[in-house]
């Protein structure tokens, strides 16, 4: 559970520290905008996590440069397009938001 970042978007500019990595370590310092909920927080986590896991799916689905490298080389040599399929196979799979747009 990211804490800090759903904090960040849930109460922007609100004074808060948090001691290790749960909802019972929030120390809220603000006096103009209230602590939000246990389930607030858990709520924003999970919206947050759905939105950047595609990110690491994406980055864990691209190969290695130097196989990009020797793909395109090929490619080229040959006269095909196996790295643009695959890479297009990939960002089709794995979208960024606001991709295309």
């Amino acid at each position: 559970m990211d804490v800090v970042h759903a904090l960040a978007e849930l109460r922007p500019n609100a004074q808060w520290s948090v001691e290790g990595y749960e909802y019972s370590g929030i120390v809220w310092k603000d006096t103009e905008q209230t602590k939000p909920t246990e389930k607030e927080v858990i709520a924003k986590c999970k919206e947050i996590e759905a939105r950047i896991l595609p990110i690491y799916q994406r980055i864990e689905a691209y190969p290695p440069i130097k196989e990009q490298l020797d793909m395109l080389y090929w490619d080229k040599v040959n006269g095909t397009n196996h790295w643009q399929t695959m890479i297009t196979e990939i960002k089709e799979k794995y979208p960024k938001l606001n991709e295309g747009q």
